[in-house]
């Protein structure tokens, strides 16, 4: 037997059994003082606010707002025709066109306004539609009906109709 195996025994017959005790103290007394540190009671408290707040959003979710418009053509047709129209008198300044769904850039346009619109109406629901017409459907509808525009050679004839006109798409081009 070495040198080394001698000390180990002595250590395992004498002093380990001697310095157990002390060990286990010594690791209470940290796992206390773990236990007690208040970053840790506030990190956890933490956590477990937050895992509860999940799990009551998770079991208490309300169904998700349904669309006031269910598509774009819909929103074309019962939002935006009825407020951008033009007196009789002045219907054949305006560049539109009932065909207004077989323009790809006024689809592009008016599918970003309805997302907007819908978008707003539920984080915004005092305020959406001013800031709707204000910031997003004017600057569109401008840029979609100005003399050079996407309607530039689509303008329709005096009529006395107020609101634009449009056409219901065929299937494929919804």
């Amino acid at each position: 037997m070495t040198v080394t195996d001698q000390f180990a025994q002595a250590l395992e017959r004498g002093l380990l059994p001697a310095l157990k005790p002390h060990v286990s103290d010594l690791l209470a007394a940290q796992s206390d003082a773990i236990l007690t540190d208040s970053r840790l009671s506030e990190a956890l408290a933490r956590l477990i606010d937050e895992q509860t707040r999940i799990m009551k959003a998770e079991l208490f979710a309300e169904p998700p707002i349904p669309p006031l418009y269910p598509d774009v053509i819909s929103f074309v047709v019962k939002e935006l025709c009825p407020y951008y129209g033009k007196t009789a008198g002045r219907a054949s300044q305006v560049n539109w066109t009932p065909e207004w769904h077989k323009h790809p850039e006024a689809i592009k346009r008016f599918t970003a306004l309805w997302c907007r619109f819908e978008k707003l109406r539920i984080q915004e629901p005092d305020t959406y539609l001013e800031t709707f017409y204000r910031l997003h459907a004017d600057y569109h509808m401008d840029r979609i009906m100005k003399p050079d525009g996407v309607f530039a050679d689509c303008k329709k004839a005096d009529t006395p109709l107020i609101p634009l006109t449009t056409s219901q798409p065929s299937k494929d081009e919804e």
